[in-house]
């Protein structure tokens, strides 16, 4: 495998890197085992699994110190990355800062190493976009003694983006900056500006997950459109780690855009949906054993959806709906994470949780409008992820989203949603994957309805060509993760599909065919900049149902999976 396939590349003695080396080899005492750094990670990479006997075998040993290694964005002791825009562009980054890491640590020196809380500090600390590795490593081993070191990669955190679009002899322009990691500090802001036929305006939003270095997190943001404002204020202290033994929060959302229903490829009706979301919560933890987490919400929420006729709406708009409830919710969750590769992302490590993850939301009290009567809010979702072997992924989901009223009269909106999902690995580049899922709702309205097209599923269709309150859609798909990497910057993988699927049961149209169609995609993901989008390219051509629409739809989109 080649080393720029690796989070570490072999670099040379003056390097940066080998200089933070250095300064950490200083404190061995004589006679310890002092570890290749490089090496350990190195030896993780054994195939799509990645191995973390490392760490597992020093289970009980006393943590002597903790030592921390940045690496930077781009390795100037790369050739391939040794030039002056990349030298540049190292420059003006400010490396995540030491004093940011630290607290996030679950471990501290004088105490006995457990694999398993080593191991999830791991998996938060690659839960930060600012990072695009992050691994805890031995490096000094003594007689019952273990230093540690934390290795991070930065990704570069700051972005420009620019878009321009005309359909139908309208335009629409937007642009914004923003950076998920302030000067070093895991802090993000971000704010762009917006304009269309319909709109413009500007947006602003602040984003931390450690207020000053804590474990609180908080989001703020605020849109001043021509049509309205949007707020959205969160403040919450999570469930930091599997151990943490209390959580809360406060959120608050007023949001506000437009509905637009659509029927094989015409838009149909348009309205106003003005949204107001507002919850407090406090949780506790009632049981933890080696393998298995579980937790005890109690919250209250106020949920109010109000809806505004436009000079668009021309089949009417929904009823306004609201209700007002404490809630409480169980969370069951299994510690049986295991570390992938070439998954959903592109050359990149992946924490998967295997094993059971569940969680349900009960809730009662008052609807609006009243003559509704009272409500019951029920929120539920279940996933179970079975490994055989290192090669082999089954996933199955479930999860209910619904209410019931004590006086319905047809408001008794719910969607019950199922996925079952197969990977096969047969290698590090090569993969088969094979998904089947099952949607039904009943009392849905038009904005509610299960639709596919576009990119919700049947690649080949417009966007919500169909639209019911039933909804089935299988997927095969041959994927290849290749290792290129163009400009030492963007990683490439490539896919072929074939779909079957249909929407049905809807007011508007419930005479459906089941539609087919097959094609390809190229996925392009970024090494260097943080994690999570990968960009969709796909061509698909219809197999049925091909009247009035196009031979073939091209679709770009940015998702979190390939």
């Amino acid at each position: 495998m080649s080393l720029l396939l690796l989070p570490l590349h072999a670099l040379a003695k003056d390097s940066e890197l080998d200089r933070q080396l250095r300064e950490l080899e200083q404190s061995v005492p004589e006679g310890c085992q002092l570890l290749d750094i490089r090496e350990t990670i190195r030896k993780r990479f054994t195939g799509s699994r990645l191995s973390t006997q490392d760490i597992e075998s020093l289970d009980g040993m006393t943590i002597r110190s903790i030592g921390f290694l940045q690496v930077g964005v781009f390795d100037e002791d790369n050739p391939d990355e040794n030039n002056s825009l990349y030298r540049f562009l190292n420059k003006i980054h400010f490396n995540t800062k030491e004093y940011v890491v630290a607290p996030q640590l679950l471990f501290e020196a004088g105490q006995a190493l457990e694999p398993n809380v080593i191991l999830e500090t791991e998996r938060i600390l690659r839960t930060r976009d600012y990072f695009s590795m992050a691994f805890v490593v031995p490096y000094v081993v003594c007689e019952g003694q273990v230093d540690l070191v934390v290795v991070t990669r930065d990704s570069w955190s700051l972005e420009i983006d620019a878009s321009f679009s005309r359909s139908g002899g309208d335009s629409s322009t937007g642009f914004g900056i923003s950076d998920d990691n302030i000067f070093g500090t895991g802090n993000g802001f971000s704010v762009g500006y917006e304009q269309d036929a319909e709109r413009r305006g500007m947006s602003y939003t602040f984003r931390t997950d450690h207020v000053l270095n804590s474990r609180v997190s908080t989001r703020l943001s605020y849109a001043d459109k021509s049509d309205g404002e949007n707020v959205i204020a969160e403040l919450a202290l999570p469930f930091y780690s599997r151990s943490s033994r209390w959580a809360g929060g406060i959120a608050h959302r007023d949001i506000g855009e437009d509905e637009i229903i659509r029927v094989k490829g015409d838009e149909v009706n348009r309205f106003r949906h003005e949204t107001l979301y507002q919850e407090v919560f406090v949780g506790r933890l009632l049981h933890t054993a080696k393998y298995s987490t579980q937790r005890l919400l109690l919250g209250a929420t106020n949920e109010e959806d109000t809806f505004y006729a436009t000079e668009d709406t021309f089949l009417g708009i929904p009823e306004e709906r609201g209700a007002k409830y404490p809630w409480v919710e169980y969370q069951y969750l299994e510690d049986r994470y295991a570390v992938y590769r070439n998954l959903n992302q592109i050359q990149r490590t992946e924490d998967v949780a295997m094993g059971i993850t569940f969680g349900f939301r009960l809730g009662y009290g008052k609807a609006e409008p009243g003559k509704h009567g009272d409500v019951i809010r029920y929120i539920g979702n279940y996933q179970h992820i079975i490994g055989v072997g290192d090669d082999h992924l089954l996933s199955l989901e479930l999860g209910v989203d619904g209410r019931d009223h004590m006086d319905s009269n047809g408001q008794d909106s719910a969607v019950w949603r199922s996925k079952v999902a197969y990977n096969i690995m047969q290698n590090v580049e090569n993969r088969w994957y094979a998904s089947l899922s099952y949607d039904a709702g009943q009392d849905l309205e038009q904005y509610e309805e299960l639709t596919v097209g576009g990119i919700v599923g049947m690649r080949g269709y417009p966007t919500d060509f169909q639209r019911g309150q039933k909804r089935m859609i299988a997927t095969i798909e041959r994927r290849y993760y290749s290792d290129w990497h163009w400009f030492n910057l963007v990683r490439v993988g490539a896919v072929g599909f074939i779909e079957a699927g249909k929407a049905w049961d809807g007011p508007i149209s419930d005479n459906n065919n089941v539609l087919a169609d097959v094609g390809f995609g190229l996925r392009f993901s970024s090494s260097k900049v943080r994690v999570g989008n990968v960009v969709h390219v796909d061509i698909a051509t219809p197999l049925v149902d091909k009247d009035g629409i196009d031979e073939y739809q091209l679709l770009i989109k940015a998702k979190k999976q390939f």
